[in-house]
């Protein structure tokens, strides 16, 4: 009913999340979609909205709670994660990382601060800046401190 009311207000597009839901389940939305568009003779397009890559944490001994100025080891390599040490699946972190970039992981709940680089054991040594809970395949981003600041100048 609400997606009838809505193409009859003038709706010309449908977005469909692929990060949730079941694939029969978007297929009846999108059958459901061209029904309608064609009872009502109103064009709708259907976009179809995929997920992209995404870093993410690895698996976790168990979850635990990071606290503000709490150190924490950062590796690409694939270890079991506890509180002094956790995996992020990005290949070339230690290239791509350096110190005083950000790590934000669990949707930007937990903020680490990059304080060094420990090559040999293939670690970035971070402090936290905002805590919360890691557990595994927690969504991560990056932000380079250099390139903030790179467009103010």
């Amino acid at each position: 009913e609400r997606l009838e009311e809505m193409i009859q207000a003038g709706m010309d597009v449908v977005r469909l999340n692929f990060s949730h839901g079941a694939h029969e389940q978007h297929q009846d939305t999108f059958e459901l979609v061209r029904r309608l568009s064609a009872r009502y003779d109103h064009q709708v397009a259907i976009l179809c909205d995929i997920q992209g890559p995404k870093i993410r944490t690895g698996k976790m001994k168990e979850h635990f709670l990071i606290q503000v100025g709490n150190v924490i080891r950062v590796t690409p390599e694939s270890v079991l994660g506890t509180p002094e040490r956790i995996q992020v699946k990005y290949k070339t972190l230690l290239e791509d990382l350096d110190t005083d970039d950000i790590i934000f992981i669990n949707d930007g709940n937990v903020k680490l601060v990059v304080m060094e680089k420990d090559l040999p054991n293939k670690d970035l040594i971070c402090k936290c800046m905002a805590a919360g809970t890691i557990s595994d395949n927690k969504g991560c981003n990056m932000v380079r401190s250099h390139q903030c600041y790179s467009r103010l100048v």
